[in-house]
């Protein structure tokens, strides 16, 4: 578990550096293969994955032609790669059809996910303020 933080951690500090007011080029397939990299240094038998291997190439490949066309086509194409790599990645036996679907759901759910944190927060900044300090 603690690899697995420090290997987030770091993936962290890579995107802030590679993408902090920069548009989107080279950054992109630089930030790809420390995707992948971290991806085999995690479960290193993704390297014997045949199917694994064509969706990071896939990835990768993708990434390449954001840093030569810079479109919006091909940003969103390599939106759509990395995201079925990283469904295929948590899970192996599940099908191409059900790794796109699982990442477009997790699209369609993270503005309510965050919503739902910012209103916890919200609830307890708010029942912070209503308590009074004695002192």
């Amino acid at each position: 578990m603690r690899k697995m933080n420090v290997l987030v951690v770091l993936l962290v500090i890579a995107f802030d550096l590679l993408f902090y007011k920069q548009v989107p080029g080279i950054n992109v397939s630089i930030f790809c293969l420390l995707l992948i990299s971290a991806c085999i240094y995690q479960k290193p038998k993704l390297k014997l994955d045949n199917k694994w291997l064509l969706i990071a190439a896939n990835a990768m490949l993708t990434s390449i032609f954001v840093g030569i066309y810079s479109d919006i086509l091909s940003v969103l194409a390599c939106l759509i790669a990395v995201s079925l790599l990283a469904a295929y990645t948590a899970e192996k036996k599940s099908s191409i059809l059900i790794a796109i679907s699982g990442a477009a759901l997790s699209y369609l759910r993270s503005p309510f996910i965050i919503i739902k944190m910012l209103r916890l927060q919200l609830i307890k900044w708010q029942s912070k303020k209503e308590k009074p300090e004695y002192g």
